[in-house]
């Protein structure tokens, strides 16, 4: 029997007039909406609440993509994006469109990324202008039409029909987009190994996978009353990026756990433990090169980071 997808099965039960209700995907289909709304989500300096990142009242881009053509369910949807509340956006608003992510790895070389966004058949690109002189090297060669939404440049040509820029496709437009139900076995992401021997292998996660490996993470990670849990009066900070196996899986479970999140951006070492120490950043996760850049970076600064974890 086919069940609702990831975020429409995550929701809670609520209380109303003393009886428990099941919240369906109708009302406001988002795991974010389980987090308290005064906590934040961090871009830069610029705050937001957890029903800004649901877009509740508000446009978001499930309603523009769908809504001028740009995007249909089943798409696939390819992010070369550094760490942002965009890219939160994306993990969430994406797959819950019934399309797919493809969250593709930046650090691959420019055939790599070629051939992991044709194995993928991405049919749309995001692109964060850092990395557009890449994708117009191998514009050429991707196999298939492919649109382009570039996240924050207006530098580029937009003159082609299938370049768009995302602020102006969101730009005073009103929410109307209602999520569906629809298979939980239905493909939600997709992402590529790496430091593996030939081309780079692909690896797709369900709706299904999604929700168990959250829940599954939170009941190994934050119940247990040990030093390094995650809980949701932590304030989070990615340090592994959003393409590499989603993060580790923290964004859904600091979402899901109403956990201030913070996100940094292109990880640059000063700017890294400016934020720790200006958010008071109590929880991350990295691989040991990243950790001993920060640590080399902090005997200039000398903060203390003796409450992270």
């Amino acid at each position: 029997m086919a069940r609702p997808g990831l975020y429409a099965n995550i929701h809670a039960k609520r209380k109303r007039g003393g009886k428990m209700r099941k919240k369906g995907a109708k009302g406001a289909p988002t795991a974010a909406n389980f987090a308290r709304a005064k906590q934040t989500v961090r871009k830069g300096m610029k705050k937001g609440g957890f029903p800004d990142l649901s877009g509740d009242g508000k446009t978001t881009m499930k309603d523009i993509l769908i809504g001028r053509g740009v995007i249909k369910k089943g798409d696939t949807i390819g992010v070369m994006a550094w760490d942002t509340i965009r890219y939160l956006e994306f993990f969430f608003t994406i797959p819950m469109m019934g399309a797919i992510l493809h969250t593709i790895n930046i650090r691959l070389s420019e055939q790599q990324i070629l051939y992991t966004i044709n194995h993928a058949d991405d049919d749309i690109l995001i692109v964060h202008h850092d990395f557009i002189q890449v994708i117009d090297k191998i514009r050429k060669k991707i196999s298939r039409p492919i649109k382009i939404i570039l996240l924050n440049s207006k530098k580029y040509n937009l003159s082609d029909n299938n370049t768009y820029l995302y602020e102006d496709l969101i730009k005073n437009k009103e929410s109307k987009f209602k999520f569906e139900d629809f298979d939980e076995n239905t493909t939600a992401t997709k992402f590529y190994t790496t430091g593996t021997t030939g081309d780079p292998k692909g690896v797709s996660y369900s709706h299904r996978q999604l929700v168990i490996h959250t829940l599954g993470f939170i009941a190994g990670s934050s119940v247990s009353n040990y030093s390094h849990r995650l809980h949701n009066e932590d304030v989070y900070m990615p340090l592994t990026p959003m393409f590499h196996v989603h993060g580790w899986g923290f964004p859904y479970m600091a979402t899901l756990l109403g956990v201030k999140q913070v996100y940094p951006g292109r990880y640059e070492p000063k700017r890294l433990l400016d934020l720790i120490k200006q958010e008071k950043i109590t929880f991350s996760h990295c691989v040991p090169t990243i950790l001993q850049m920060l640590l080399n970076e902090n005997q200039k600064l000398n903060y203390d980071l003796s409450k992270l974890k």
